[in-house]
């Protein structure tokens, strides 16, 4: 099942929340087993301000009270499980957490939810570690125990002690740019639930509906971009306007090349016509712009997909 509708329709591993027995007081911990990279709970609670929440911090401070659910969503905004939430405000804080939170963008909305970083056993309590969300200033004492436990919440885990060899200095690798993908179904052009493809620099998405599917494919997926029409092998050509594409013994009477853009025999010449002229219309103009002289409608041989 997709996880947006896990989201939706609040599809959790059964947990419970029990009592730890030592200064933490409650605790969280898993009924069932939970695989790796499972979505395990969704932190819910009142949204407030940025502003708001350092007002209540304020308060509890004075109260002497260092007991509060907050989890920042954004720059502004702060997620408040204290008045209201579920049964994700019982999980503790942990430097070795077996649980981590990620941010999904759901019915048109932020959403975060807690999901599994390792194998979890039937038993074992749920934590994940406050650090990139705990707000306030007052340090907090970290009461996990874990071999690495900072000794506060929100610092980082212990450095090695000084007989033991540092580690050798890695050279920084170069960020590759996040891979944006269409926030509208490339077969039917509408917005809405979408599913991505999974190849590497494909950013096509599509409605299940639109893929003849009732549920999501399972694994790793690609789209109907990567396969020829005809005979399902690897595409060699792809219309750039729809899912249609071809291999390299079908695509010489279903493809053609028109001003640098490739386009399967399901596009009128009319509708071709406005694509490119919209195209032009886009591109900066260039000393070099005239020399595109050749509106050449003939098949091309063949250029090797993205």
């Amino acid at each position: 099942m997709c996880e947006n509708q896990r989201f939706q329709r609040r599809r959790y591993p059964k947990q419970e929340p029990f009592r730890t027995g030592d200064e933490r007081g409650w605790g969280l911990k898993a009924k069932v087993n939970i695989l790796q990279g499972q979505f395990v709970n969704e932190y819910v609670g009142e949204l407030i301000t940025l502003e708001e929440c350092k007002r209540r911090i304020e308060k509890y401070h004075q109260e002497n009270s260092s007991t509060f659910y907050m989890l920042t969503l954004d720059s502004n905004r702060v997620i408040d499980a204290g008045p209201k939430g579920n049964l994700a405000r019982f999980a503790n804080h942990s430097c070795e957490p077996n649980m981590a939170t990620q941010k999904w963008f759901v019915n048109g909305t932020w959403r975060v939810g807690l999901f599994a970083t390792r194998d979890i056993l039937a038993g074992d309590e749920l934590t994940f570690n406050y650090n990139l969300v705990s707000v306030g200033e007052k340090k907090l004492k970290c009461l996990c125990k874990a071999p690495t436990c900072s000794g506060f919440i929100g610092e980082r885990a212990v450095k090695p002690s000084s007989n033991e060899k540092p580690p050798k200095a890695k050279k920084p690798k170069k960020r590759q740019p996040k891979l944006k993908h269409d926030d509208w179904c490339f077969r039917c052009q509408d917005g809405g639930e979408l599913v991505m493809c999974n190849r590497l620099k494909c950013p096509r998405a599509y409605h299940l509906i639109c893929l003849g599917l009732d549920k999501v494919p399972h694994g790793k997926w690609d789209c109907p971009w990567h396969h020829c029409d005809e005979c399902g092998k690897p595409s060699a050509m792809l219309c750039s306007q729809c899912p249609n594409s071809f291999c390299s013994n079908h695509h010489s009477r279903s493809i053609q090349q028109i001003q640098g853009m490739l386009f399967c025999r399901n596009h009128s010449p009319n509708e071709i016509s406005q694509i490119i002229a919209k195209q032009i219309s886009s591109a900066p103009s260039t000393p070099s712009s005239s020399a595109s002289a050749d509106a050449s409608t003939e098949p091309i041989s063949g250029n090797p997909q993205p």
